[in-house]
This record gives structure tokens, C-alpha cells and sequence, in this order.
């Protein structure tokens, strides 16, 4: 980690989707980064530490409204967050501007512990945005 330029909790808002498991979501992501902010869609007149509820099913808008941050982490099935999420090389390849990246992603395991796919890339073509399986082109540093 670099001691200069911004810190990471001002550059990254962290969206989760909301199940019974909260806390260990919440608590596993302020461990490694206690002042970054966190939304989810819980209901908005529920009470949960360190967490903004933003509604059900939120929407573009309801995000641009609330997201701040220069950059966004969607992860709706994000169930624990550990070192191994390495947000400042996310940030890293995301603000290389030469590269013109959209988006980046790392491979994650599911709930039993097995690998999900490995590699997911965002395509935006006449309007529309795609997430297809598999790779075109990889960044590598």
C-alpha cells in the first residue's frame, strides 16, 4: 500500500445484496476497511449498523443517487470479504487511463467454498451492456 494519493474509502462505494448473513458480510469487509461505505438492498427503515438500506431492488437511479465515490464494487452475492479482495489493485487497473477499462472483476467461491467463473467480461455495445463468460482481452500487472 502506497502512503500517498487518496484513500481507498474515498474512492470506493461497496454494494451487497442483503440476506441473513449481514453482520459477517459487514464485519468481514470493516475489517479490512473500516471507513469505506456500504450499501445494500435492505429496507430502508431497517436498522443496520454500518450499512445505508437503499430499498428492494434498486435501481440505476437509486444508485447514481446514492454512489459518490468515483468507483462502485456490485457484488450482490458477496457473502465474506478478506485481503484477498484486493481493492487497491482494482482501483489501480481501473484509474490506468491509457487502458480504457470499464470495469474489472476477480474470481470468487461460492458459499460450499467452489470457484465461480473465473474471468467475466463487460462488453457495451449499441446502448447495451453485456456480461459475457470467458475472455476477449486480459489485463495483467
Amino acid at each position: 500500500n502506497c502512503t500517498y494519493g487518496e484513500k481507498v474509502e474515498h474512492l470506493v462505494t461497496i454494494f451487497f445484496g442483503f440476506t441473513s448473513t449481514w453482520k459477517r458480510t459487514v464485519d468481514s469487509i470493516h475489517k479490512i476497511h473500516p471507513y469505506i461505505k456500504i450499501i445494500s438492498d435492505c429496507v430502508n427503515d431497517q436498522k443496520v449498523p454500518g450499512v445505508e438500506c437503499i430499498g428492494i431492488n434498486p435501481t440505476v437511479t437509486t444508485f447514481q443517487a446514492k454512489v459518490k465515490t468515483k468507483y462502485f464494487l456490485y457484488a450482490p452475492e458477496l457473502d465474506y470479504f478478506n485481503e484477498w479482495a484486493d481493492l487497491y489493485r482494482a482501483v489501480r487497473v481501473m484509474s490506468d487511463s491509457e487502458l480504457g477499462i470499464f470495469g474489472v472483476s476477480g474470481a470468487s467461491r461460492n458459499l460450499t467454498g467452489h470457484w465461480a467463473t473465473g474471468c467475466l467480461q463487460i462488453k457495451m455495445e449499441y446502448y447495451r451492456l453485456q456480461i459475457l463468460e470467458g475472455y476477449r482481452e486480459e489485463y495483467s500487472d
